[in-house]
């Protein structure tokens, strides 16, 4: 079938009305399309919930796992990859080192073809792939984001004593958020924390400022978790702070009153 052809099946298939009866072991959502159409979001979400950093790990941003998953693929094993529609798979060698420069970026290029021309002939992802605006945090009100924004700091709270330290001078500053914004952010969700003062606080208020939530709180695996594209992060390599521990402003503070005042240049 020559690539016309299939355009042609594509543009009929996206033409088809809601009403369009479900297909066997194709179900559909997001408005009546088919859950392996490229326009259905659900689908694409659940493809991107099969990458893991145990099989898909050290690939570049033109193998991750939202392009994949816009391309019609799964994670199934190992560095392999797998369509449901076509039931093509595809497995990738080591790429070449990347400070090899062009080798790399040459490797890196015809890899990436493969996420079109691995699927077989008749596949509908040979010649469509998601939408752009599936990669992207779609818009949404003002009243949503703060909702969602509340949510995830009272959920990296509930970790208590396994809330990751953050690294203010690093983190706060290159993300140009300071104290005083991370005050009046849950000031205005009516949540109660004192950025000032405690580290555990701040912490949990910059965390969820950059989208993570509190996954599965137990004593020997707590973890954060973003819901966008559904990474999680193990909590126990890293240092973590108490929730009566004072966050370096307020301790900076407490220095400047209690110091003697600089003496007088002669």
């Amino acid at each position: 079938m020559d690539r016309s052809k299939r355009m042609e099946i594509l543009s009929t298939l996206r033409s088809l009305p809601q009403s369009v009866p479900r297909l066997h072991g194709s179900e559909t959502n997001d408005g009546g399309c088919p859950k392996l159409s490229p326009l259905n979001f659900d689908g694409f979400q659940q493809r991107v919930e099969t990458y893991c950093s145990s099989r898909w790990i050290g690939k570049p941003e033109e193998l991750s796992p939202l392009k994949c998953a816009a391309s019609g693929w799964s994670n199934i094993a190992s560095d392999t990859l797998h369509c449901e529609s076509c039931s093509a798979m595809l497995s990738f060698v080591s790429l070449p080192p990347v400070w090899s420069g062009k080798d790399y970026t040459e490797a890196v290029s015809t890899v990436a073809l493969r996420l079109r021309s691995g699927h077989h002939s008749v596949c509908i992802w040979r010649d469509a792939s998601c939408p752009d605006s599936f990669l992207n945090i779609s818009p949404a009100s003002t009243k949503a984001v703060a909702e969602s924004t509340g949510r995830r700091i009272l959920s990296v709270k509930q970790l208590a004593d396994h809330v990751p330290r953050i690294d203010e001078l690093s983190v706060i500053g290159s993300k140009g958020i300071t104290h005083a914004q991370c005050q009046a952010v849950a000031s205005k969700l009516n949540i109660e924390v004192d950025v000032a003062a405690s580290r555990h606080d701040l912490s949990a208020v910059v965390l969820a400022l950059c989208g993570w939530c509190g996954g599965e709180n137990t004593a020997s695996m707590p973890t954060l978790s973003c819901t966008r594209c559904f990474r999680s992060c193990g909590l126990w390599n890293f240092q973590t702070c108490t929730k009566g521990e004072a966050s370096s402003n307020s301790t900076a503070d407490a220095v400047s009153a209690q110091s003697p005042p600089a003496a007088a240049p002669p």
